[in-house]
Order: structure tokens, then sequence, then C-alpha cells
């Protein structure tokens, strides 16, 4: 089996994180920065590359109703630029995300993480919860 990639797309960075080879753990990897498109495109396809990627899976942040907000159109569109310009053998999901970033804060405090480990930018931290309620909604099916 290929990892599943998860990213949390922001405006000037991209928290990444993978699941094992087994595809169900989800981990950490890293955060990509970037001003414009084309250079999260290049950093995203040469992860897809190394880590032998065949899914990824975008968390959308919609509202609490479950509208469209400012920050999922411009998920939605990012995503969009994204999967026209990669492989079309690249399997996209869309997974809801609300607070993930607030969750991955939450567990970092609860597992007694230092001071070091919690100063991290928490977009990867965030993506791994986004991959795990993917992987979570996988199993139930």
């Amino acid at each position: 089996m290929t990892p599943v990639m998860a990213l949390d797309i922001g405006q000037k960075k991209t928290g990444v994180a993978l699941t094992d080879s087994l595809e169900m753990i989800a981990r950490p990897c890293t955060v990509l920065y970037h001003k414009e498109p084309y250079q999260l495109l290049e950093q995203v396809i040469i992860l897809i590359r190394e880590k032998k990627v065949d899914t990824i899976v975008v968390g959308v942040p919609y509202g609490n109703e479950g509208e469209l907000t400012e920050q999922a159109d411009f998920v939605l569109q990012m995503s969009r630029f994204l999967q026209k310009r990669m492989s079309k053998d690249i399997q996209w999901v869309f997974q809801e995300e609300i607070l993930s970033t607030h969750e991955a804060w939450q567990r970092l405090l609860e597992s007694g993480a230092g001071r070091k480990k919690r100063r991290q930018p928490m977009d990867k931290f965030a993506a791994v919860q986004i991959l795990q309620r993917y992987l979570s909604k996988r199993e139930v099916k």
C-alpha cells in the first residue's frame, strides 16, 4: 500500500501529514511555505514522488452550519489549481476540517509536549487531524 497524504492548505503555509504504509496511522510530515500557487505545486509534487503517494486528502474548513467560508473557498480554488496540474492518477478526497488546528493544539497539550514542540507551526499537526478523520471515516464503511 502507498501512504495517503493530507494537506491543511493555508494562504502562506500548508501542513502535510502522511499515513504509514499500512494506511492506519497518521503522522505529521512537514510545513510547506509558499507565496504563490506554483510554489506549493512544486513542493507537493516533490513530496508525492518522494513518498509515492496516490491519494491526497484536503481539509476544507466549512462553517459551523456547513456553509462555504472564505477560507473554504480559497482551499477549494487552490485544490482545483493543484489537481489540474498533477497526474490524473492521484485521487483527491475532500474532508471537512472544522477546528482541526484547535484539536491539534489540544492533543499536543494533553500529550505533555514540551514548549519547543508546541512552538512549531500547527499546520502539520492539523493535517494529522484531517487525515485521522479520513481514516476513521473510511474504517466505518
